[in-house]
């Protein structure tokens, strides 16, 4: 989700600079606002050199959004998606479409090179829908898995802070088992069960580590209120986990009482003083107290 922030003074005039189809909005001399590599890539397509399209988030961005306690400036996401938009359009496909999927990379930069400058995410847009639709336009299923496997083991690691090796460690497990010694050797069959979806819905783990040995005790549906489960079966439908008639049965229609009742603006500004276990979807209000005790005197004086 995009959170945003006023637009604060910038070098640039916009937050995002297209290239592609032998034109580019930015050049070699822009490092400062597009980074080495954005700069480069802009170069080249003006240079009628084969680059692939493209867009670069400008450096300000980033440098914005560290400044302004991790909040977008306000009209990123507005950007992001005409410009989405426009590759699309140039590349003639769409970005998780099932039948004709438009996949990118995401690469950082910097406008002088630094560790962690290599994170890159290849693969973005290749969805469950859209793994059967590169099957069919490639012919090739095993590519595809592979390829979906990858994107899952980069996307782990660079966005959500999944250490690499855990995904190593899958793939090390299926190559034992199967007494190979090479990724490439892996079958179609295989890679599909590595890819990290058997149960379908949303798990509660029970896990314990003895002498540095994990051991799984139980897993179970996890629970949710309702408006989770809701928000949970839409996502799962459209990430083709599910069916629609599924996602309907995982709802249970005397819960849906829960989206009624009054609750807090999750905007509103609040002062918490203490966190505890959800027993109600709804909002209360009144006096508070710490003791079973204090709440017997109160309730005898009608508060």
């Amino acid at each position: 989700m995009l959170r945003a922030i006023n637009r604060p003074m910038f070098l640039s005039e916009k937050f995002i600079y297209f290239f592609g189809d032998g034109r580019a909005d930015g050049n070699a001399g822009m490092k400062k606002i597009l980074g080495g590599k954005g700069a480069n890539l802009a170069e080249m397509t003006n240079l009628d050199i084969p680059v692939p399209p493209g867009f670069t988030i400008t450096t300000e961005v980033c440098d914005a959004y560290y400044k302004n306690n991790k909040q977008y400036p306000k009209g990123l996401a507005e950007e992001i998606e005409q410009n989405l938009s426009r590759l699309e359009k140039l590349m003639g496909a769409k970005l998780g479409d099932p039948n004709n999927p438009l996949l990118v990379s995401v690469r950082s930069g910097a406008a002088a090179s630094m560790p962690g400058m290599m994170d890159t995410v290849l693969n973005l847009g290749l969805t469950p829908d859209a793994v059967n639709g590169l099957i069919e336009k490639t012919g090739n299923e095993r590519f595809v898995w592979d390829a979906y496997r990858r994107f899952i083991t980069m996307f782990g690691d660079v966005v959500m802070g999944v250490e690499r090796y855990c995904f190593e460690e899958v793939l090390d497990k299926y190559k034992k088992k199967a007494r190979i010694k090479n990724d490439t050797e892996l079958t179609t069959d295989q890679l599909k069960k590595i890819v990290e979806k058997h149960f379908k819905d949303v798990q509660d783990i029970e896990f314990t580590i003895q002498e540095e040995q994990l051991y799984i005790l139980q897993t179970r549906n996890g629970k949710r209120t309702t408006q989770a489960a809701l928000k949970i079966a839409v996502d799962m439908v459209k990430e083709g986990l599910i069916d629609k008639k599924t996602a309907i049965s995982r709802i249970n229609p005397d819960e849906l009482d829960q989206l009624l009742h009054p609750t807090f603006d999750p905007k509103a500004k609040k002062d918490v003083i203490a966190v505890g276990l959800p027993a109600s979807p709804g909002a209360a209000t009144g006096k508070v107290v710490f003791s079973a005790e204090d709440a017997e005197k109160l309730a005898a004086l009608g508060q």
